[in-house]
This record gives C-alpha cells, sequence and structure tokens, in this order.
C-alpha cells in the first residue's frame, strides 16, 4: 500500500507537505543507500587500483636512476619563463 504525502495548511495561506512514511522504511532505505554507495565506491577504487597497478608495470621496466638523472639535468639548464 502506497503512502502519499498530505499537504498541512498553515496560516496566511502557507503549506508544507506532512510526511507520514514510517520510520522504519526510511532507515531500511537509508542502510540500502549506504550499501550502495560504499559497494560503488569500493568499485570505483578497485578500478584505479588496478589501473595504477597496470601503468607501474608497464612503465617500471623503462625508468632507471640515470633516465632521471637525464631529465633533471635537462630542465635544470632551460630558461625559466
Amino acid at each position: 500500500m502506497a503512502q502519499t504525502t498530505k499537504v498541512k495548511e498553515e496560516g496566511a495561506g502557507q503549506q508544507r507537505p506532512e510526511f507520514k512514511a514510517a520510520t522504519g522504511t526510511r532507515y531500511a532505505l537509508d542502510k540500502a543507500f549506504t550499501v550502495v554507495v560504499t559497494i560503488a565506491t569500493l568499485v570505483g577504487i578497485a578500478v584505479l587500483a588496478v589501473l595504477l597497478i597496470d601503468v607501474f608495470r608497464d612503465g617500471a621496466s623503462r625508468l632507471s636512476w640515470s633516465s632521471s638523472r637525464v631529465l633533471r639535468r635537462r630542465y635544470s639548464q632551460r630558461p625559466l619563463g
């Protein structure tokens, strides 16, 4: 059985909704929403972690200390601006 929202008349013609939803229903919906959002967030973080690990594994073999020194030297000789 669906519950409807009634409008309560107040003074000066103002109206405000009068909610009659059960507290238990609102609590259950809140918990369900929290679970869904938490799962979605964890899935997003897991996908980002997999991508970062994949990029690191592909690129780690191409990095060396000598390449970082060359880049540092190249950028330190460039004029600023």
